[in-house]
């Protein structure tokens, strides 16, 4: 299967998915295939983390 194939599957099943740590674990992927496939190694930072490390426990709050 072509990469940017398995990509775009990340993407659809990211979308699909009603529980929001799992989608921000989807996009974490295909974000770290992405630059994967260009040679880049990437480490996640930040809110995301702490809210996967807590398996939801602190959240990152976006306010619109």
């Amino acid at each position: 299967m072509e990469t940017s194939h398995k990509l775009q599957k990340l993407i659809d099943t990211a979308i699909a998915t009603k529980d929001k740590l799992e989608r921000q674990i989807y996009a974490a992927a295909v974000i770290s295939s992405a630059f994967e496939k260009k040679g880049i190694q990437t480490v996640l930072v930040g809110g995301a983390v702490v809210e996967y490390y807590t398996a939801g426990g602190y959240t990152t709050l976006t306010l619109i």
